[in-house]
This record gives structure tokens, sequence and C-alpha cells, in this order.
């Protein structure tokens, strides 16, 4: 069973409207649906979704997450919760999360994803959340490749990417797509990790040489300051291994992360205009987690630091 009490704060907070408080309660249901158990879900369907949250099971940190979680959908929450008729895209949608939440303001979501498995454990989560919210909630899953996903979708008011558009291999070509099915006034939404972040870009920098000693092809063409600057690139390619029986289906991820100064580019270009930047994850967590929401959110404050958040978020507008 849910736990009651937790979905009667949720609630509490979706009557009241404040978006960051919204998004910290519902964070508290999800990681209360990941320690606690799904009925819904069987033992093989559960362990997926908990490996899909690895940071959610850090105990200690629970703190810094719930404010960094809250404070990356925010603005998206505020759009919706002010829009009665939202009709959201869920682009890279998962196990269905952020869907509930958008549903759980009234707004009729569309969540899509590439993987079959977490498409029907979606599906069967959905009614978990019904039921500890006491409301039907607009949600449809498909299961479908973004770069391939051309729906008969129409008068959407957002769509939201979240960690998904670097694995994109056409990104131009859908945010075209997108601008095409957005109402005017209507919004697209990419929150992701930063790559003028140092500590993420340094993990990526060397994730890339290691492959490149692995993989002649991807060590051809690789070019991390391309990525950087997203010169040259439109999107993510994927390698496969050197052919050899003990090599055999290896694939190199040649994901395109952004900058935000990259990603408000191809919102531009796509015809979208950029109406917010904003970071998280300003602060790594300290030894204490009380200073660490503190010190979040007074750097996240100051212009310099702020911008080297290890997520970034951009909103473009029709």
């Amino acid at each position: 069973m849910n736990n009651k009490s937790l979905f009667d704060d949720l609630r509490l907070e979706l009557e009241r409207g404040n978006s960051m408080a919204v998004g910290s309660a519902f964070h508290r249901v999800l990681v209360d649906e990941l320690t606690s158990g799904n009925p819904y879900l069987n033992s093989t369907e559960f362990e997926m979704l908990r490996k899909h949250y690895p940071n959610i099971m850090n105990g200690s940190r629970q703190l810094w997450l719930r404010d960094v979680y809250a404070k990356r959908r925010s603005y998206t929450l505020e759009c919706i919760r002010n829009d009665e008729r939202a009709m959201v895209l869920d682009a890279g949608c998962g196990f269905g999360s952020d869907s509930f939440l958008f549903a759980s303001l009234g707004a009729s979501v569309t969540g899509i994803d590439i993987s079959d498995d977490q498409i029907q454990i979606a599906e069967k989560r959905k009614r978990y959340y019904e039921e500890g919210l006491s409301q039907e909630l607009v949600v449809k899953f498909e299961s479908a490749n973004l770069d391939q996903y051309r729906s008969d979708l129409d008068n959407l008011s957002l769509t939201w990417f979240a960690s998904v558009l670097a694995a994109v291999s056409d990104q131009d070509s859908l945010f075209s797509w997108l601008n095409q099915l957005t109402r005017p006034g209507g919004r697209v939404v990419v929150t992701d990790m930063n790559l003028r972040n140092p500590f993420f870009s340094s993990r990526e920098w060397l994730r890339r040489q290691k492959a490149k000693r692995r993989n002649p092809e991807f060590a051809a063409s690789a070019n991390f300051g391309a990525m950087f600057r997203r010169t040259g690139r439109v999107g993510a390619r994927y390698f496969p291994r050197e052919n050899s029986d003990s090599q055999k289906g290896f694939v190199f991820d040649d994901v395109q992360f952004f900058t935000p100064n990259t990603c408000a580019k191809l919102m531009i270009n796509s015809g979208f205009r950029v109406e917010t930047v904003d970071y998280s994850a300003c602060t790594p967590p300290l030894p204490s987690e009380s200073l660490t929401v503190a010190a979040e959110r007074t750097t996240g404050a100051v212009p310099g630091l702020r911008s080297l958040g290890y997520f970034y978020t951009v909103v473009g507008s029709k």
C-alpha cells in the first residue's frame, strides 16, 4: 500500500500551488515508493525501477537531492499550473515518474520511451499514483524511438526533456518537428547534465578517452571540443566495438551533451525563443546535509558559480 500521509502532503501542496513545494512533496512520495515497494509491480519490475534511481537510494543526501529535484522541475510545474488545458509531451519518460507529477496538476500527458519494459512498468505504476492521489491521471504511454516518433500530436503546451536529449541522433530535426506541434506561447524544457560543470565534463572526457582506445571507428571521429561547441554534429552516434567473440555486442554511446549556450542555440535555430536559463546542483554534497542545502541556495544565486551547476534547465517558448 502507498503511504497515505505522504500523498496527503502532496495533495495539500497541489492545492497551495507552490511549485517547489509540490516537487519536494512528490520526491518524498517517490522515495517512499522506491524504499517501501509498489504492490502493482513484481520483484523483477521493482528492482528495475530501483536501479533507475541510484541516487535516491542514498539516504544521507535526501535533503540536497530533494532540493535539486524540485528546482529542476519548478518552472515546468508553474507553467502547467497556470494552463487550464495543459497538454504535455514527456519525451523519454522512462518509468513515468515525471508524467505522473505533471498529470497530478491536471495536465494531459503523453509519455514516450524507447524501452518497452520501462513503458510497461510505467503503465502499472499509474494505478499506484491514482489511488494515492484519489484522482484519475490523464496519462498515455507509448513505446517509441524519439528519432522516429512522428505522431498526430498537436497543440502541445509543453515538451519535457529530462536527461534524454543527448541520446537523440538528430536533435535538430526533432526540435523542428516539435516547433510545428507546439501551440503559440507553448514551451520546450530541457534539463540535463551541464558540460560547463568541471566534474561532469571531466568524467565524460575520460569515458570518451577510454572508448577511443577500444573503438578505432569512434577514435577516428571523436572530438570532445566539437561536442562542447556543438559544431559539425546534430546528435548521438552508436559504435560497435571491434569485431571479436569476446567483444561481441559492445556498443559505445557517443551521446552529444550540451552547454546551456549550445542548447539555447538549438532552440533558437528550431524557431523557439529562449525564455529562461537556470542551474541546479551548484554545490557538491558536503558532510552536513543542512549545510549542503544552504550552500546550494547561496551559490545558486551567484552568477559565476551558478553557471557551473551540475544541471542546467533551458526553457524555450514559441
